[in-house]
């Protein structure tokens, strides 16, 4: 069964409600959580948005070829938690606000093999080769396997968050 990617602004009540299980099943931190919640919520995200996030842990339950998926699942909520457009350094700073964040609930080395996780989304490449950095890669690119109209809403969300780029340079970048 393939999932069909799903971009849209807010999710349902069900979409919702599987979000914070989810969240909840790794910890039973509040405040990460409403944290979280706020930052996929800001007004600017078309794409990278609570959404985009449903759609990684809908592609990683059907996957069978992971065993611990509890590093994949952090990194899942904290890859885009800083996310600005105009900057070139937001896993950087999704990797540190994670850490900060959960430094006192995680082991140092889960820490480090998120971080991993979370730093390797910045160009797309494995900054370590591991089987689960390479599955991090690809669920966060997975909406390039799916339907044309899919696809077409994901430009379309994507070119909503830059939007102050002209549009000839943004298409150079984006054929990058």
């Amino acid at each position: 069964m393939k999932v069909e990617a799903i971009i849209k602004k807010e999710l349902d009540n069900n979409e919702f409600d599987f979000l914070k299980q989810r969240f909840f099943e790794l910890s039973d931190s509040e405040m990460l959580w409403n944290e979280i919640v706020d930052k996929y919520s800001k007004n600017k995200r078309a794409y990278h948005n609570l959404s985009h996030i449903f759609t990684l842990f809908k592609v990683l339950d059907e996957s069978s070829l992971i065993e611990n998926k509890q590093s994949l699942e952090w990194a899942i909520w904290y890859h885009d938690i800083i996310y600005n457009s105009k900057k070139k350094n937001n896993e950087k700073k999704s990797a540190k606000f994670f850490e900060k964040r959960c430094s006192d609930i995680l082991s140092r080395e889960l820490i480090e093999e998120i971080n991993y996780l979370i730093l390797s989304t910045e160009k797309h490449m494995p900054l370590k080769e591991e089987f689960v950095v390479d599955y991090m890669l690809d669920m966060d690119l997975y909406i390039l396997s799916s339907s044309l109209e899919t696809y077409q809403a994901y430009a379309n969300a994507v070119r909503k968050e830059y939007k102050w780029v002209p549009k000839l340079l943004y298409k150079n970048g984006r054929k990058k």
